[in-house]
């Protein structure tokens, strides 16, 4: 049976809503919650502006989403393919693939986020 598609279709549904609040919602409009790390510390966390990022990209400013937050900005092309792809395949299998990515990739990964981290707060100062 496809027991899986019940979940996986309300998920969707879910980043479709996400997306759909983001769009239509401007970030300055005090919706949303503000960063626990920028407010305790100062510091640009590496999601800070992603928000702001994500707006301008569902508006078509690749540019203004890149000044607020590179790392989203650059991350939203590989997160598009992958949704894609997940979709196909719930599509022809009926549930999500399993994803199961190699440990260096995922230390990589976190090296590069630390290193974005570091490096946005080194530059802004």
């Amino acid at each position: 049976m496809n027991g899986g598609r019940i979940p996986a279709t309300f998920a969707g549904s879910a980043v479709v809503v996400a997306l759909a609040i983001v769009f239509w919602l401007p970030p300055e409009g005090g919706f949303y919650p503000v960063c626990p790390i920028h407010a305790l510390t100062g510091t640009l966390c590496p999601g800070c502006g992603g928000t702001r990022a994500l707006h301008a990209l569902l508006h078509g400013r690749v540019s203004v989403a890149l000044h607020f937050n590179s790392l989203i900005t650059i991350a939203a092309l590989p997160a598009v393919a992958f949704a894609i792809l997940q979709c196909v395949s719930l599509w022809r299998v009926g549930s999500f693939r399993a994803v199961n990515p190699p440990p260096a990739l995922r230390i990589a990964a976190c090296i590069l986020v630390a290193t974005f981290w570091i490096a946005r707060n080194v530059v802004s100062v």
